[in-house]
């Protein structure tokens, strides 16, 4: 059974990805499979486990969105990630990212995987890249919780290449996509909606975001995933 919580969102963006339709909002790829669209109004239909009665949908102020909770590949609270494409220095650029999140989060690891195996987060560096600096693409189990993840990484955008410092700051905003949470409304944080707004820092805000997204591993320490409490966090 699921139940419908009506949004309205002005810059909605249908796009294909995989030959599989998906909705962007707040930084997320969502299926189409959970979005029916009139107009610039997004029905989405929640199911159960996003249908929680502690649901926060309260005006959200400065605060930072949260989309949604990977599935039980975290109850060992480890996700594996792998590097394809690039240089070395943009590597280990993206290595650096991922270490700042492996820090400011406790209960959470996030370990480079090599080989053919992929990983739970595949990273993918692309040439060029238009007005993309990166994107990130989650897949969803049917009850809506995330089951891998692949972002995407610019070699440059608005025609300026990316340098080593510009690719850790996408691949931490990302990252940060990719644990579960949304864009910040608001300027000067990580994940502010473009790199010249944001900032390289993962703020205590972006770290309670993941733990709100995760709240059943972070927090509870269950084994079996449950829908996030809230929609956002609110950040001082």
């Amino acid at each position: 059974m699921s139940s419908a919580i009506t949004y309205t969102f002005p810059q909605l963006i249908v796009i294909n990805k995989f030959n599989s339709k998906y909705i962007r909002c707040h930084g997320i790829y969502l299926p189409m499979h959970k979005v029916m669209l009139s107009s610039l109004t997004a029905t989405i239909l929640l199911t159960t486990f996003l249908a929680s009665p502690n649901l926060v949908l309260a005006d959200p102020g400065n605060s930072i969105s949260i989309c949604c909770a990977w599935n039980d590949k975290l109850s060992d609270g480890i996700l594996t990630y792998r590097i394809t494409g690039g240089d070395d220095a943009a590597k280990q650029a993206v290595r650096n990212a991922i270490e700042d999140w492996d820090t400011a989060l406790t209960g959470l690891q996030l370990d480079e995987i090599t080989g053919k195996t992929k990983g739970d987060i595949e990273i993918h560096f692309k040439q060029g890249g238009g007005m993309i600096a990166g994107q990130a693409l989650s897949k969803f189990d049917a009850n809506g919780f995330i089951t891998s993840v692949r972002i995407q990484i610019s070699g440059s955008a608005f025609g300026t290449e990316n340098n080593a410092l510009i690719v850790e700051q996408i691949t931490k905003h990302e990252s940060g996509h990719a644990l579960g949470i949304g864009h910040a409304n608001f300027a000067g944080d990580l994940m502010s909606t473009t790199v010249q707004a944001g900032t390289g820092t993962i703020s205590t805000c972006d770290t309670d975001s993941v733990i709100a997204a995760n709240h059943w591993k972070l927090v509870d320490g269950d084994t079996s995933p449950h829908a996030p409490h809230v929609n956002h966090v609110h950040c001082s």
